[in-house]
């Protein structure tokens, strides 16, 4: 593979993280099951010298596990998925990037072989489309950088997607695999998750100890101003 990529990972505020699975989960599991899953992806996609993962931090929680992580985050100013991918796109298109890509927060199984595999296409010049494993959604896209990408994330995004690719004249490829198929939104995909990976609470656990002393409840100076708000992005420095 040539060029360098620049991979997103949207991530929403932690507190709302996985609320259709409120019913199934207390909050601390879902928290749990979050950042988790979270942590997973992004070790996961920026193991690659020629790969930089940057994160779309939906709250102040999610950018100090950004910095735990030392990972680049920017944040998401919108609070909506198709919003925050247009403009992160956009930013990618003005950088020295061969291709564009991003993947949900919430896939457990990822591998790096799956994701090696979502960006080939874009770097033989194909944008790449990874359906969920009902193979409506979309969980993951990839594209030569210089490509104008229109998020549709939402209901049969997959073919939405799709279409969209091939109206401008371009070939698709989509891209099948167990760790790029299954995102976990409701108690199926956990029960699923929990089939095939019979300790991953407790390595959900252990993950998340790793990180050190709790620090996800406290505010994050670019998200708190005299109004309540913020703005800002971070380089990925580890805090203290």
């Amino acid at each position: 593979m040539t060029g360098r990529v620049c991979l997103f990972v949207p991530m929403k505020s932690l507190a709302s993280a996985k609320s259709r699975l409120a019913g199934a989960l207390p909050d601390d599991r879902r928290r749990l099951l979050a950042t988790a899953m979270f942590v997973h992806v992004v070790n996961t996609v920026r193991n690659h010298p020629d790969r930089e993962a940057t994160v779309i931090a939906g709250d102040g929680a999610v950018a100090r596990l950004c910095e735990r992580l030392e990972v680049k985050w920017m944040k998401d100013d919108s609070g909506e998925l198709n919003v925050c991918l247009k403009q992160a796109f956009a930013k990618a298109r003005g950088g020295p990037w061969a291709i564009a890509a991003f993947v949900p927060a919430d896939l457990p199984l990822l591998t790096f072989a799956d994701v090696d595999a979502l960006l080939k296409p874009a770097s033989e010049g194909r944008p790449s489309i990874a359906p969920d494993r009902s193979g409506k959604g979309t969980n993951g896209i990839a594209i030569p950088a210089a490509v104008d990408f229109v998020p549709m994330m939402g209901p049969d995004s997959a073919q939405r997607h799709r279409n969209g690719f091939e109206s401008s004249g371009g070939q698709v490829e989509i891209v099948r695999s167990r760790g790029l198929a299954l995102d976990i939104d409701t108690p199926a995909d956990l029960a699923i998750l929990e089939a095939e990976r019979s300790r991953w609470w407790e390595e959900a656990a252990l993950a998340v100890d790793e990180l050190g002393p709790s620090f996800l409840d406290s505010p994050h100076p670019y998200f708190i101003g005299p109004s309540g708000e913020g703005e800002g992005e971070g380089t990925g420095r580890r805090l203290p």
